[in-house]
């Protein structure tokens, strides 16, 4: 009964529990299971970067070339301009998700802001040397 879920909607059916549906609450049964049954399954839903205004001022550095200012969860600024210039935004999103997917390969799943630059470079040097 949701027409277009989000991330949390989606992550509530695949682990299990109560979706907000416009009919009222559903119980809805774990779509997937955890490896080992003795540790539970948990789901996180959280913006790459720690913030919706971090992933955008990514998004703008990416995309018009101008400084990426990041804000970490101890309010400490982090501020840099990526190389490379402009790119379109599906170019842009790509590079994020591979960042995304190698801190989270080194296990770091709620990155610093130095740790989502580091990733950044890493994934912009690897593009630059193919």
């Amino acid at each position: 009964g949701i027409a277009v879920p989000g991330a949390w909607e989606i992550a509530i059916v695949l682990a299990g529990g109560v979706l907000a549906t416009p009919a009222g609450p559903a119980r809805v049964p774990a779509l997937i299971e955890p490896a080992d049954a003795a540790k539970p399954l948990v789901l996180a839903v959280r913006g790459f970067a720690g913030s919706a205004a971090n992933y955008r001022s990514l998004m703008r550095g990416l995309t018009e070339g101008t400084a990426v200012s990041l804000v970490g969860a101890d309010e400490r600024r982090l501020r840099f301009v990526p190389p490379g210039g402009t790119r379109p935004a599906a170019h842009a999103h790509r590079i994020l998700v591979a960042a995304s997917d190698a801190l989270a390969a080194r296990g770091i799943y709620d990155p610093r802001p130095e740790e989502v630059r580091a990733a950044l470079f890493g994934v912009l040097q690897e593009e630059q040397s193919r």
